[in-house]
């Protein structure tokens, strides 16, 4: 019987390990080879965006740039206040009947700039007395003295001794005619004045009689008289000139003592001659070579003081020998380009060192 039930028992163990096998068997049989990859899935919605960094440290400021000075305000008749047709720019158009010397229009050259009315100190303690409180009305004047290119235009030669001839030729650089006409005679400038008045449409200021010589240059005599209304060219009384010089100074000179080189041509800066107008600094109203360069014509007979004379746009003596002179000049020293210095000359007579500059109402 024992024998029996051992036999039985490995009846079952062999019947199980039947089973096993088959089993495994089976799973092996039903696996079948590999399958092609499937597609790949639709890409996932993006994650929410991140926190932005924190923000970088500000660049470092530059420097602010400087403050500007403003400039003299040219008179508005330079542009004769004209507007082209259809133009809609809201800009001026410039001349209207500019022949290259004067606007036929306006009746101005270029660069003429308004000088308002005022009262100034005139004079200078032991060099031009009595030094004495003057009111003159407003009036334009030009910025510069007046060019050979713009005297031969006009008149058609050139009286000038720096004419560009050798030994009298401008500094390097420099336009032949744009160096100031000098070697003129009182009587030419105000000729002068008179044709340019003309050429512009302008009533001359100057009647000229007894000219000697009847034509041509340089006049060396004649009777001239001035009508104050006339709107035409004409040279600046004393008391005009003093007043543009200064610019609303008191001092000697219009800029601070020390700065001569920057705003004048004279002996310690020339070369013994001429320089084209404008290189140097402009006073405060924009007028150029008001000290140096050259002398500068003014209406007036000359006297030695101005005792008797109107506080009110003066006209000088009625009667003299000499014309004044204002501004100093290239050959003279820095004392003699003081905004008070006065000098005087032959109205007959023309030399290297004297020109003129022009003013207007």
């Amino acid at each position: 019987m024992e024998n029996i039930s051992k036999f039985k028992d490995i009846q079952k163990i062999a019947g199980l390990i039947f089973l096993v096998a088959v089993m495994t068997f089976s799973f092996i049989a039903c696996e079948g080879p590999q399958g092609p990859a499937g597609d790949i899935g639709p890409q996932g919605d993006p994650g929410p965006q991140g926190n932005p960094g924190p923000q970088g440290d500000p660049g470092l400021q530059g420097d602010p740039g400087g403050t500007g000075t403003q400039g003299p305000t040219p008179y508005i008749g330079d542009n004769c206040n004209w507007w082209v047709e259809g133009n809609d720019t809201g800009v001026l158009a410039g001349h209207k009947d500019f022949d290259g010397v004067i606007c036929r229009a306006c009746g101005n050259i270029e660069g003429m700039v308004a000088i308002n009315g005022g009262t100034f100190t005139m004079g200078q303690a032991g060099v031009a007395i009595p030094v004495r409180s003057v009111t003159v009305n407003g009036f334009k004047m030009a910025k510069y003295q007046v060019t050979q290119e713009l005297y031969i235009a006009v008149i058609g030669n050139n009286p000038s001794y720096f004419n560009g001839t050798t030994g009298r030729e401008p500094d390097v650089g420099e336009i032949q005619g744009k160096l100031p006409v000098e070697a003129v005679t009182w009587y030419s400038a105000v000729e002068f004045c008179n044709k340019l008045s003309e050429r512009g449409g302008l009533t001359p200021v100057y009647t000229i009689t007894g000219r000697i010589p009847s034509s041509g240059y340089p006049i060396t005599s004649a009777t001239v008289t001035a009508n104050w209304n006339a709107n035409g060219y004409r040279l600046p009384t004393e008391a005009e000139w003093e007043y543009a010089c200064r610019a609303g100074t008191v001092t000697l000179w219009s800029f601070w003592s020390g700065l001569i080189d920057n705003y004048a041509w004279y002996l310690g800066n020339a070369d013994n001659k001429t320089h084209q107008v404008g290189l140097k600094l402009p006073n405060a109203w924009g007028l150029y070579d008001m000290h140096g360069n050259v002398w500068e014509w003014c209406w007036d007979w000359h006297a030695p003081t101005y005792d008797g004379l109107s506080n009110e746009d003066p006209l000088g003596p009625v009667s003299g020998t000499d014309r004044v002179l204002r501004g100093g000049t290239f050959a003279g020293s820095e004392e003699s380009s003081h905004s008070a210095n006065r000098f005087s000359f032959n109205p007959g007579s023309g030399i290297g060192y004297i020109g003129f500059r022009l003013v207007r109402w």
